[in-house]
């Protein structure tokens, strides 16, 4: 605002004392004696002297007056008696306050300014992290777009890989020697399509889903990913049951607890080196040792241990080790949030984690989750027992590899099928007759018309048709918006035979 705008004195003074009480810092006016005249903020000048402003106080005499005046006085007389520019200087309040004085003289005597630099300095340095929260979430964003049209690429890939691999099984006797290879080719396109559901739950930051997880295969990759990061002076021993079972869990989650862990004790050890134990076991917990572990109900569960040979806990330390932001590492090595969250993760999926330790003895952690009370699994010479059907199928994707196995699936089921790579071509032969079609089973990013446009117009056209749609990865995707235009059920890519038969059922039953 400027004063030139104001036309009249009465006017004038209204913008003086409009700006005079805006100003963000302590602002007093004092006269050419020294007396104070006027204060912006008499409540912040009240709690930095002690006493309210009184207008006509000296403050040049700092008798009887309180801590920072004193300190402030004999910069207010330099100025008034040397007519300088300007008296910058920092003084310590009595509550240990860093306030910046600034003494300015003009024709009717002084402005005092009084800044809280402590506060001026946390300002600046909560701007410093928001603009490094705001380029990490610009990152992860970045990432996160990246990784979902890596993922829809690859896990049609992948379709490719396991629906040709488990093809190929269908026609084998189940000694056949070449079935064992098969068999790893659909281990290792399974371990690949968690990894890239993996990489998208870091990446996304979204809602977590739970799925059966094999434990075992998730820990023993865990340390394959451990072994390369550890100093060489640390040792792995493991000691994994592969019938440990299977947990409903989310696998990004899971990984997080499983990373906290294995950083807390690498760090126990850094210094001396160690051994690091890690044992996977399924245990039956009795109700007298399920109930002190956080009230967990007696049965069946997975029990995972990270032993360290590290420097130990403190017993006094021990009662705080799950406590948010407490850690007894260096600022640079630890935000103290680790445990807690593993904490928080196990607690919501119905599991527990405990700890044992003691100074140079090393700190045990102990893992406990339900297991899974029987998870679904189709042996691969189990295809002709998958429900089948004899339904008229139009099946759409733009790439003609899954489309070549996807189709030679739903025929080996029964289906009657009709394939095409162009979306829009398959739109034009179902509105040329929609009831030529029992189902309609589409991707959905497809270049010229994405799965979701082609199920609204099919559906438009046949109100009551069954639409499955497919996806490798899609953030356009969620059961709710597809549930609000029709679509009956999502699939996500590589698609198994058993998965398919079943939800074409569910479909068309």
């Amino acid at each position: 605002m400027s004063f030139d705008a104001c036309e009249s004195p009465e006017e004038s003074r209204e913008c003086f004392r409009a700006l005079f009480a805006s100003m963000t810092d302590l602002v007093a006016i004092v006269d050419l004696e020294g007396r104070l005249q006027r204060v912006n903020q008499p409540i912040v000048w009240e709690r930095l002297f002690g006493e309210p402003p009184m207008e006509g106080a000296p403050l040049c005499d700092p008798r009887g007056r309180g801590e920072l005046a004193a300190l402030m006085a004999p910069l207010l007389k330099e100025c008034l008696d040397t007519g300088c520019e300007e008296v910058r200087s920092e003084v310590l309040s009595a509550n240990e306050q860093r306030l910046l004085v600034r003494i300015h003289p003009f024709a009717l005597g002084v402005v005092i300014s009084l800044r809280d630099e402590s506060i001026h300095v946390r300002t600046e340095e909560e701007r410093r992290l928001a603009e490094a929260r705001l380029r990490q979430a610009q990152k992860m964003e970045a990432i996160g777009t990246l990784a979902g049209g890596i993922a829809h690429d690859f896990n049609n890939i992948l379709w490719v890989i396991a629906g040709n691999n488990e093809l190929a099984m269908l026609g084998l006797p189940t000694a056949h020697p070449i079935r064992r290879h098969l068999l790893r080719i659909e281990q290792a396109c399974g371990r690949a399509q968690d990894l890239v559901r993996q990489i998208l739950n870091f990446s996304r930051q979204g809602e977590q889903e739970r799925q059966p997880l094999q434990i075992s295969t998730i820990v023993k990759e865990s340390l394959k990913l451990l072994r390369p990061s550890l100093p060489a002076g640390i040792e792995i021993r493991s000691e994994i049951s592969e019938d440990a079972g299977t947990v409903m869990a989310d696998l990004s989650q899971i990984n997080q607890v499983l990373m906290a862990l294995y950083s807390n004790a690498s760090d126990a050890m850094r210094e001396d080196g160690g051994q690091l134990e890690v044992r996977l076991e399924r245990r039956h917990l009795a109700a007298e040792t399920a109930g002190p572990l956080a009230g967990l109900d007696s049965g069946e569960y997975v029990v995972l241990t990270v032993a360290d040979s590290g420097v130990g806990i403190a017993p006094g330390d021990m009662e705080r080790i799950f406590d948010p932001f407490f850690t007894t590492k260096p600022v640079d090595r630890g935000t103290g949030l680790g445990l807690s969250v593993a904490h928080g993760i196990l607690r919501s999926h119905g599991g527990a984690i405990r700890a044992e330790s003691a100074p140079g003895q090393g700190t045990l952690f102990q893992v406990f989750l339900p297991l899974l009370a029987s998870a679904e699994a189709v042996p691969a010479d189990a295809f002709n027992s998958l429900p089948r059907g004899k339904e008229r199928i139009l099946f759409i994707d733009d790439n003609q590899a899954v489309l070549e196995v996807g189709t030679e699936m739903l025929a080996r089921l029964g289906y009657r099928v009709t394939s095409r790579h162009n979306p829009e071509e398959a739109l034009a032969l179902f509105r040329a007759d929609p009831s030529a079609f029992d189902l309609v089973l589409t991707d959905q990013t497809m270049p010229q018309l994405t799965g979701d446009r082609l199920a609204v117009a099919a559906i438009a056209l046949r109100p009551e048709l069954p639409v499955i749609m497919c996806t490798g990865h899609s953030e356009r995707i969620s059961a709710d918006t597809m549930s609000r235009i029709g679509v009956r059920a999502i699939l996500t890519k590589p698609l198994t035979a058993a998965s398919l038969a079943r939800t074409l059922r569910q479909a068309l039953d």
